[in-house]
């Protein structure tokens, strides 16, 4: 299960359980693990995280003190059930919940793209949207462990870690970066050094609005922490 404490005036609160989701045809779901958190503007913690079924690793989200729903499609739901994890939430400057995550790794071995996928809550719906990929095949075949942030003029960033080649064991992960302005998403750029491996990012925005990426670059005794500021301009630093 996914739980949390909740720490009031420096006081440890007790262990909660965040509600779950199970799927209409299953016996509940195994385990939960890898959560990702954030505040919407009322002050709730909307919480998305990786949940296991039986046979399925899919992604549930919601507000950890009410019901979750689930992101990816459920087995059971009548239609074709979707494989994916890993995933981070994100609230934008209009109280949009956004989830970003990765698509199966095992879609290579039958020829699709593994992918970023970005859904948000239809409120009046109650429900996450179908996603939208922001990956593009023609760039990398695999996409893992998306990050998220949003500045201070509601633009949403994501980063992750992307490879042209599934086959190619040698070919090297870099770090592509995609932004949403409210229209679309841009197409992904690599800001990390070309042929150069760089994996697990994460991304945070500074008071100043200033953009800045962290990940692991490199192999073996030769890896190291790297760090970019992503200036407004689309430069690099």
């Amino acid at each position: 299960y996914l739980r949390y404490r909740l720490i009031e005036d420096r006081t440890l609160g007790p262990i909660q359980t965040a509600k779950t989701v199970q799927a209409q045809e299953m016996a509940g779901y195994v385990n939960a693990w890898f959560p990702s958190l954030t505040f919407d503007a009322t002050g709730q913690v909307w919480g998305a995280w990786n949940q296991h079924y039986p046979a399925t690793l899919g992604v549930c989200a919601g507000n950890l003190s009410d019901a979750a729903s689930s992101v990816t499609r459920l087995p059971g739901d009548g239609q074709e059930e979707e494989n994916g994890g890993y995933p981070a939430i994100v609230v934008d400057d209009r109280g949009q919940r956004w989830v970003f995550w990765e698509s199966s790794g095992w879609d290579v071995a039958n020829g699709k793209p593994q992918k970023v996928l970005a859904s948000y809550y239809d409120q009046a719906k109650a429900c996450w949207t179908l996603p939208y990929t922001l990956s593009r095949q023609e760039q990398t075949v695999l996409n893992q462990t998306p990050r998220a942030a949003v500045d201070r003029d509601g633009v949403l960033w994501v980063a992750w870690s992307g490879r042209p080649s599934a086959d190619d064991i040698d070919q090297p992960w870099g770090i592509y970066l995609s932004r949403f302005t409210g229209d679309d998403w841009s197409a992904p750029v690599l800001v990390s050094a070309e042929g150069e491996s760089s994996r697990a990012p994460d991304i945070v925005v500074g008071d100043d609005n200033r953009v800045w990426i962290t990940w692991h670059a490199g192999t073996g005794d030769a890896m190291k922490i790297k760090v970019l500021e992503y200036r407004r301009g689309d430069t690099a630093d």
